[in-house]
């Protein structure tokens, strides 16, 4: 999986190179003419998320869709996914992050710090960072209420997750 600013889906090479498969661009409503995806690459296919950083618009629902699209794309090993987004510093970011939180079962600042830890210039918004807090909570509320208890390892881990 990578993560970078939107010039890297005009650089085929790169992309032969990294063998990628999938491209998720993460777009706004305005970005919407001059963020496309590249026709022309037959062997890469192409999904837009569209999400806002606005402190009256919300990312719920973009960051359902996209967990939705990356369990379909993982679901087939060898895929090597690209999110892309205008600096692949934010919005785009934030998408890798409620991944890895999902994934890996992580609060939001511990995604966030191991994607600096991958990409440095990683910078979220505090409205984006919150309302990935807030889907983090929303999802490991569905997530207690759906599988009990099983031993104090899963109840620590999750305990630290509400709390920080």
């Amino acid at each position: 999986m990578f993560l970078g600013p939107s010039t890297v889906i005009r650089d085929s090479n790169c992309l032969a190179q990294q063998k990628i498969t999938h491209i998720i661009l993460a777009r706004s409503e305005h970005e919407k003419s001059f963020l496309k995806p590249r026709e022309h690459l037959s062997q890469i296919t192409y999904h837009i998320i569209e999400i806002e950083d606005s402190p009256i618009a919300s990312c719920m629902t973009s960051f359902s869709k996209f967990l939705d699209l990356m369990n379909q794309i993982t679901a087939t090993p060898n895929n090597r996914i690209l999110i892309a987004g205008m600096t692949g510093m934010n919005r785009s970011a934030s998408l890798l992050g409620v991944y890895v939180m999902q994934k890996f079962f992580v609060s939001v600042n511990d995604a966030i710090e191991y994607m600096i830890s991958r990409r440095r210039c990683v910078s979220i918004s505090q409205n984006v960072k919150r309302q990935m807090d807030e889907f983090g909570i929303a999802k490991l509320a569905t997530f207690l209420t759906m599988r009990p208890e099983t031993d104090s390892t899963n109840r620590k881990r999750r305990s630290e997750l509400v709390h920080s």
